[in-house]
């Protein structure tokens, strides 16, 4: 299958951001004239960016050739696709100057269509092999649940949780983050949080009581990042937790019975984990078995001027 340069710089400019802080994380380097072309390490953010690319080609690559394999394309053809493009965003004008409702921008430029159009195409396509290639019987259900159940599906009924901090509205973050160092020395000196919390009127003492079978909806939901810190302790183990509101001080006071959900009821999580990780290996060892073969001239001659 062809890759175009045009295509090929698709998906290069969406690795540069990651490149810039691969290199900034990694050795402390920023952008500079010769950001592109120095060498680091053992290689140069430009040959770094390009194996990037490299690696998100051969994936395009597979999900285009699998589509083609299982009916849910005829083929791709870069050019071909650009005239689509054209096409959708001409409808779109007219549709909007005829006073159509139409979401989001009016013209949607070429990489965002691309890789609209991929995202769909990786959806469709997952579905299809999952449907046609991974249905398991129930012996292999079985022993799929035997091996993940531990890490899967494991959980605590009944957790107690004492906690003690300081909201970040009455006091500044710099001092909170102090304070709570001192308020963990004296916990673990064998002050009870009770004890502290009668140091620190500032701080804000609470007790609180979570049940599994209660769900915490949001990430960043105070509670849920507490009660997910409070499965990782032992009784008497303290662990700080930062939130969007404040930091505080996390502990356990009973010892929570660790419980394991039966097959029944995990059932189809089972089913979709397994499809997924069927998934996910058939990809692996597509790319890992695939060939990338590149014209010498046209690969070495991409430089930071296409970008």
């Amino acid at each position: 299958m062809e890759v175009s340069r045009e295509e090929y710089l698709l998906h290069l400019r969406r690795e540069i951001a990651m490149t810039y802080n691969h290199f900034y994380q990694n050795y402390g380097i920023e952008n500079s004239p010769n950001f592109w072309t120095e060498p680091i390490g053992n290689i140069s953010p430009l040959d770094f960016l390009k194996e990037r690319t490299d690696k998100k080609i051969i994936k395009t690559k597979i999900i285009h050739a699998l589509a083609k394999e299982y009916g849910v394309i005829d083929s791709f053809d870069f050019e071909e696709f650009k005239s689509d493009w054209k096409k959708y965003n001409n409808d779109r004008s007219k549709r909007h100057e005829k006073g159509n409702v139409i979401y989001g921008s009016i013209n949607m430029d070429i990489p965002s269509y691309y890789h609209y159009l991929l995202t769909n195409l990786e959806i469709q396509v997952k579905e299809k092999i999952i449907r046609e290639e991974f249905s398991p019987d129930n012996r292999a259900m079985n022993d799929f649940y035997e091996q993940i159940k531990y890490s899967a599906f494991t959980y605590f009924d009944k957790i107690d949780v004492e906690t003690f901090g300081f909201k970040y509205n009455s006091i500044s973050y710099d001092s909170a983050e102090e304070e709570i160092k001192k308020v963990m020395k004296l916990l673990n000196m064998g002050y009870s949080m009770n004890d502290v919390s009668k140091k620190y009127p500032k701080g804000e003492f609470s007790q609180k009581v979570f049940y599994d079978s209660v769900p915490i909806y949001g990430e960043d939901n105070p509670d849920e990042i507490i009660k997910r810190i409070a499965t990782t302790l032992s009784s008497g183990e303290y662990k700080i937790a930062s939130v969007q509101e404040g930091i505080y001080v996390v502990t356990i006071t009973n010892t929570p019975i660790q419980k394991i959900k039966t097959f029944e009821e995990v059932e189809k999580e089972v089913l979709y984990r397994y499809q997924n990780k069927k998934y996910i290996e058939l990809l692996a060892y597509l790319a890992d078995n695939a060939v990338l073969n590149k014209h010498q001239h046209n690969y070495a001659s991409i430089s930071p001027k296409d970008f």
